[in-house]
């Protein structure tokens, strides 16, 4: 009997002993546990923390770019004049891009410009430019780019020039990538020229679109009018677990309000669209009238506007024909619409022909509002 309870003593020990490592056990599970979610919660608020101050850094910079003149971006790095927030951010501006990398929705568009803005005496240096891109409607996934081009003369581009030229390209996904340039696609770059491109999404949206450039030399060519700042926000600062967030932001030197010709900002008039300025004209080098439209005339009153013409050889003669208000003809040398339009209101459809000095010819048809 006593070796019996002996035994029993000793089995009720061992299983207080296995239940208590049990509840051990699964108290320092527990514990671990709690600590690892605590650890987790900090760092994710660091973590937030690091982000609104890396989102901060380039808020800063930005707000600088835009209300600095003459603004040097040394100015804007870690340990420059303007400092980050309490020092929790490594910040770095830079004013040369190596490549562009963006995504855009179907029908959006991206518009830059491969030309120093601060010195366009310098030209584009532009030999051959590149994209590609990726989409996840293959082939569907069309690029539509636009190409503008002025001549530089006297150090300056001449934005009035009727030299200047504008092109237009398809691309498909399977064309990816493509390298534009040396005469064999799209166009031939003048590196003496300037440039402007807008890159269109066609039926789908596009991810992933890398444009990058070279000169003649055959080196990267770097985009000068695009600001890029890389903000890194570290919180607590100097700690041995720290958060760190990147941010990075990039914004034109000047805004996209201008250069592009194939479509209306705004209008108070009635708009005509043209379909012989994408059937001929400007896209076939022939003799094109430029003219679209003609401002309104008052009644009882001397009207007087130029229609002009591009791509002909000099001189022009000019030619009204059709049911013209009042005393109102044409200067056949300079095509000056000139004259007392009357007293009756209306609109009028004027016949307007122009022939070069190689006999080719072009008609329009302009409409003058007499109110």
């Amino acid at each position: 009997m006593k070796i019996f309870n002996k035994n029993r003593q000793a089995s009720t020990i061992l299983v207080a002993l296995l239940i208590m490592s049990v509840v051990l056990s699964s108290a320092l599970y527990i514990n671990v546990m709690s600590l690892r979610q605590m650890r987790q919660s900090n760092n994710t608020d660091n973590s937030i923390i690091a982000f609104y101050v890396a989102e901060s850094g380039n808020e800063q910079a930005v707000y600088y770019i835009r209300n600095m003149e003459d603004l040097d971006i040394a100015e804007l790095q870690t340990g420059g004049v303007i400092s980050g927030p309490e020092n929790l951010v490594i910040r770095t501006v830079s004013d040369e891009l190596a490549n562009i990398n963006i995504g855009l929705k179907k029908d959006e568009f991206y518009q830059i410009d491969v030309f120093d803005q601060e010195d366009v005496s310098l030209g584009s240096d532009l030999d051959t430019l590149s994209i590609e891109w990726d989409s996840n409607c293959g082939d569907d996934s069309w690029i539509e780019l636009t190409i503008n081009e002025w001549e530089i003369l006297g150090g300056e581009i001449d934005w009035s020039s009727q030299d200047a030229h504008i092109k237009k390209c398809l691309f498909n996904l399977s064309d990816s990538p493509v390298t534009i340039g040396d005469g064999t696609i799209c166009i031939d770059f003048d590196p003496e020229n300037a440039y402007q491109f807008r890159f269109k999404a066609l039926y789908c949206d596009v991810s992933n679109l890398i444009l990058s450039a070279k000169n003649q030399s055959g080196n990267t060519l770097y985009f000068k009018n695009i600001y890029n700042s890389t903000s890194v926000g570290e919180y607590p600062l100097d700690a041995e677990e720290a958060s760190r967030q990147a941010l990075t932001v990039s914004l034109r030197k000047t805004s996209p309000l201008s250069g592009l010709f194939d479509y209306v900002i705004f209008s108070e008039k009635s708009l005509i669209k043209d379909i012989g300025a994408y059937t001929g004209g400007w896209f076939t080098e022939d003799l094109f009238i430029a003219t679209s439209n003609l401002p309104s005339a008052q009644m009882g009153t001397n009207y007087n506007y130029t229609v002009t013409a591009v791509n002909g050889a000099l001189p022009y003669v000019w030619n009204l024909f059709g049911s013209v208000p009042g005393l109102l003809s044409i200067n056949e040398i300079t095509g000056v619409l000139s004259g007392n339009v009357g007293n009756t209101p209306g609109i009028y459809p004027l016949n307007i022909k122009v022939t070069d000095f190689e006999t080719d010819s072009d008609e329009k048809i302009l409409f003058l509002e007499v109110e």
